[in-house]
């Protein structure tokens, strides 16, 4: 142990740490990141879960659950790359993780917009008709999910992209 007041080494004046090893900047980032991209997969991954769950009942017959549509099962496949995407962190595979970009953007956050659009322009047809409140009364929930989902999906493509960006940067020196 280190004592402050204590004698000092013979032939050293306390500025030797200089020499000492840092860890580089990519490494302190890239692990900084991956707590952040963490807390965002394993939401999108839990989503994913449950949606499987929804589709699993309603396959069974239980009449609880309105049968998915074809952009929710799509859907599916942006939680498949997230579970992809977490793989990637121990081993730092940016391959992997590049998967996961590519199917949040592609199978997430299109289908999402697109799923939130086609919900509001059939409550609204529904309502211009005058149809009864039980015919487009779950379009608020629904569009309320959609806006978690796509919430944990922005967070999770903007950390992404940043670990992408520093696990890219190995090797580079610090200017």
């Amino acid at each position: 142990m280190a004592a402050r007041a204590g004698p000092r080494a013979e032939g050293t004046d306390g500025s030797d740490f200089q020499h000492r090893e840092k860890v580089a900047a990519h490494y302190q980032e890239s692990a900084a990141i991956k707590g952040k991209i963490r807390k965002s997969l394993i939401p999108h991954m839990f989503l994913t879960v449950l949606c499987f769950g929804r589709l699993f009942s309603v396959a069974l017959g239980i009449k609880f659950f309105n049968p998915p549509e074809l952009w929710e099962l799509i859907w599916l496949l942006s939680g498949l790359c997230a579970y992809v995407g977490y793989g990637s962190l121990s081993k730092n595979h940016a391959g992997q993780l590049l998967t996961y970009l590519f199917g949040n953007v592609v199978f997430g956050l299109s289908m999402l917009v697109y799923g939130a659009w086609s919900i509001l322009q059939r409550s609204l047809s529904l309502f211009r008709k005058g149809n009864s409140f039980d015919q487009w009364k779950s379009a608020p929930t629904r569009v309320a999910l959609i806006a978690v989902c796509l919430q944990v999906q922005l967070v999770g493509l903007y950390h992404g992209i940043k670990l992408y960006r520093a696990w890219g940067n190995k090797g580079k020196k610090d200017q």
